[in-house]
């Protein structure tokens, strides 16, 4: 994949009751985008039929983030998270992987 949103923001739908939206107490997030690369719809049915959950999509319908079931956090994004993130705001996403690994 070619990604047209390389250094680009784009808005990112989260599945309401998924980890992220949870995290995020939000139903959509801004992404930034740093990628040559993303998950091919072709192949949607893979993850919909496996131990992953589709968590996260853009206003395209792509995915954008997968999560992992009975895991207590494994969230793959295709956006940089760390991007937005800074010592006076961190980014939730990171907060809530920090408080998992430090339980």
């Amino acid at each position: 994949m070619s990604c047209s949103l390389k250094g680009t923001k784009d808005r990112v739908i989260l599945v309401t009751n998924s980890i992220v939206q949870r995290i995020y107490d939000l139903n959509e997030i801004d992404g930034n985008y740093f990628c040559s690369y993303g998950l091919n719809n072709d192949f949607k049915f893979v993850f919909e039929h496996s131990d992953f959950v589709i968590s996260g999509y853009d206003s395209e319908n792509t995915i954008r983030i997968l999560e992992l079931k009975n895991h207590p956090f494994f969230i793959a994004t295709v956006f940089v998270p760390q991007v937005d993130s800074s010592i006076e705001r961190p980014n939730k996403l990171i907060t809530e992987f920090l408080r998992v690994v430090n339980y």
